[in-house]
Parts: C-alpha cells; sequence; structure tokens
C-alpha cells in the first residue's frame, strides 16, 4: 500500500522555508503513529530539512546528490536507502508491494507518487498560511474515507482514498 501524508493548509500549502507549516503536536503524534515500523520515503530537501533519520523507520532517500556514507545511523531499528530517481524507487515497489509505503514529502516526490498512491493521510489546517511549498491537486482522484475532527481544534484528520 502506497500512502501519501502530510500536513496543507486551506491554501494548500505544506511548507515555507523547508519547515512544516504549522507545529500541532497531535499531527506530529499521528505521524509517528502512523508510519513507525513502516517505510518512509522523501526527498533529499526534506530528509536535510528533518535533520536526521525517521527512527524505527526505513528511510527511503532520493537523491542524485546523498550517498549512503552521507547519512549518519546508530540505532538499529531504523535503516536507509538511497534511490537516485523516482523511477528506481517506483521499480522497486512495483516488484515488491507487500509493505505500507509512506510518501513523506517534498512537493515534488508527492506529484510524482500522486498516481501510484492508494490513499491520502491529510492534515488540513482549517487556515490559510504563507508558504511556498504547496500540495498538489489530488481532489479529482481521491474521495473522503473518514474525516476526524477535534474539538476546539483548528485542524482536521482526513483520510482519503482512491477513487
Amino acid at each position: 500500500m502506497l500512502t501519501l501524508i502530510a500536513a496543507m493548509s486551506t491554501n494548500r500549502i505544506i511548507g515555507t522555508n523547508n519547515t512544516l507549516p504549522r507545529d500541532i503536536p497531535a499531527d506530529l503524534k499521528r505521524f509517528r503513529d502512523l508510519t513507525r515500523g513502516h517505510i518512509v520515503v522523501m526527498g533529499r530537501k526534506t530528509y536535510e530539512s528533518i535533520g536526521r533519520l525517521l527512527p524505527k523507520r526505513e528511510n527511503h532517500i532520493i537523491s542524485s546528490a546523498l550517498q549512503l556514507h552521507d547519512i549518519t545511523n546508530t540505532d538499529p531499528e531504523t535503516s536507509a536507502r538511497i534511490f537516485e530517481t523516482i523511477e528506481e524507487r517506483l521499480y522497486r515497489y512495483e516488484s515488491n508491494n507487500d509493505k505500507h509505503i509512506y510518501i513523506i514529502g517534498g512537493w515534488e516526490i508527492y506529484r510524482q507518487f500522486l498516481d501510484f498512491a492508494d490513499d491520502i493521510q491529510l492534515t488540513l489546517i482549517n487556515k490559510e498560511i504563507d508558504g511556498e511549498t504547496s500540495f498538489p491537486l489530488f481532489e479529482d482522484k481521491f474521495i473522503i474515507k473518514e474525516k476526524i475532527s477535534p474539538e476546539w481544534e483548528d485542524y482536521s484528520f482526513i483520510h482519503y482514498e482512491k477513487k
């Protein structure tokens, strides 16, 4: 299963200056709970903005510039692989798709994996935010499966599935 996971404002912003648009502890916990123990796929800029491998996950980084020796890892429950192209990563998915894979950004990675995604886990921040990185349009290909709006909060967790 291939899942895109992101936090997005109502004006589709997912990042500003290589950071998340807003720090929502419940969103970070949800991200951690959903992705822990699975494969996460990210681009080089996303990896660099995080500044480390995500623990207890198999981290796949798409980059023609990074090499495996550029990445430091001391956690035996955490691993890293580097793919030079998205096509290389997709080929591996298509030949071995029994694992749950989460696509965690950035924009180019989301855009290129969108057509292959089975679902989207989205935190919708119910306001406009300034930023330069936006989430690609997907609403014509996916429908809402579940929506959770915590009381007194200005965000919703939305699970979309492919039509």
